[in-house]
């Protein structure tokens, strides 16, 4: 396999057939292959040696986010590990047209925060 090949791969930027396309159903989310509590952050990347299927979010997620509120690092990170992460960007900040999708750092009260803010 080219080096080429393996990144599309691992980033989830080809189909089944090889091909360059989504390999991500609609209605699917793409998990990270690391999600780790690293100084009051979540820490994620995509792509690793723990790749990930894709999952699909089931109808009770935004009430059990909106429940991170007043929740404790390790309940977040738990809830990533098992619901995906926010994607945000550099800035901490929901991504516009170029999101990033290999890796993240995520400030633990920025989900305290959106998770209030999804209250409204």
């Amino acid at each position: 396999m080219t080096p080429l090949k393996w990144i599309m791969q691992e980033a989830g930027l080809d189909n089944p057939h090889g091909d360059i396309g989504n390999r991500i159903p609609p209605g699917y989310i793409q998990m990270p292959a690391t999600i780790e509590f690293d100084n009051g952050a979540i820490r994620w990347q995509l792509i690793g040696h723990e790749a990930r299927e894709p999952i699909r979010p089931h109808d009770l997620i935004l009430h059990h986010f909106q429940a991170l509120l007043d929740a404790k690092p390790p309940d977040i990170v738990k809830f990533a590990r098992k619901h995906g992460v926010l994607g945000l960007n550099e800035n901490a900040e929901i991504p516009g047209f170029y999101p990033n999708l290999v890796c993240g750092l995520e400030p633990i009260e920025k989900w305290r925060t959106l998770a209030r803010l999804s209250q409204n």
